[in-house]
């Protein structure tokens, strides 16, 4: 009945509204408030809640890992909230708040991940406001306006950095690296095999553009391991299951990848 209810609302509401842009521009803002997209303040759309809900669960001698940490923002938020254990951060430029690593438990590392060793251009923004929006990629190239200095970097991978500091696992890897997340992952290979990583945490948007990649592409890699793939809300998770519509569903948005065994670590209930 509430089905039937629905759809008669809908039939009225198609007849009633005028088919023009300002209610186009009205609907997309409803149908991005569902989304979470577009939102990237961490206060409101849900990503410090998923962390809140990290901290507070019962994993022993938690190690969290934050890939492109920009300034150390969630960081902050974890020092902030009495988090005692491990962290380590990671960017390929230094723009970290030096106060964060005062903490004896934070390590920095000044190293850009990829998928393999080689020699790249960095592009860095030169407005340190925007310095989250560096990147390997130009984003020049499909559509944004972006003012960078390029510089030279080697890149490393992450399952050489877990093996060379001897590291046994890591619960909660975030990767913010506008457009690179996929090739991070991919250079974290033979530890994704081993289910070395109990939660994943990246953003995906246009970004990812830059390298042709989709979110087929990361679903591929991580959900035949075992995981399920999410999208971070302001309350929450909520599942995602992959079609070709995802893909034009969202500008930019963080996706949650972890097992229905893990995520009851979290006391997270999915929508």
């Amino acid at each position: 009945m509430k089905k039937i209810i629905n759809r008669l609302l809908g039939n009225i509401l198609l007849y009633i509204l005028p088919n023009n842009k300002k209610v186009y521009n009205f609907s997309k803002i409803l149908v991005n408030r569902y989304n979470n997209n577009r939102n990237c303040n961490p206060h409101k759309n849900g990503e410090f809640n998923i962390l809140k809900k990290f901290l507070l669960s019962n994993i022993d001698d938690k190690i969290f890992f934050d890939i492109g940490c920009n300034v150390g923002e969630f960081t902050k938020y974890l020092l902030d909230n009495n988090y005692n254990d491990k962290i380590y951060l990671f960017d390929g430029i230094d723009y970290l708040d030096k106060s964060i690593i005062k903490n004896d438990k934070v390590k920095f590392s000044k190293i850009l991940f990829w998928d393999k060793h080689e020699r790249l251009k960095f592009n860095a923004s030169k407005n340190e406001k925007n310095s989250g929006h560096s990147s390997i990629f130009d984003m020049n190239k499909i559509g944004y306006t972006a003012h960078n200095d390029k510089l030279e970097v080697n890149s490393s991978t992450v399952d050489d950095f877990i093996k060379q500091n001897n590291i046994k696992k890591v619960d909660y890897l975030k990767i913010d690296t506008e457009g690179s997340e996929y090739r991070i992952l991919k250079g974290a290979s033979n530890n994704l095999k081993k289910n070395f990583f109990k939660f994943i945490h990246l953003e995906n948007g246009h970004a990812a553009m830059a390298d042709r990649v989709y979110i087929k592409d990361i679903y591929d890699l991580l959900c035949p391991l075992g995981m399920n793939m999410y999208v971070i809300i302001p309350n929450g998770l909520r599942k995602l299951d992959y079609s070709p519509y995802l893909e034009n569903e969202y500008d930019y948005i963080n996706l949650f990848f972890c097992s229905e065994k893990n995520l009851k670590l979290l006391d997270i209930n999915p929508e």
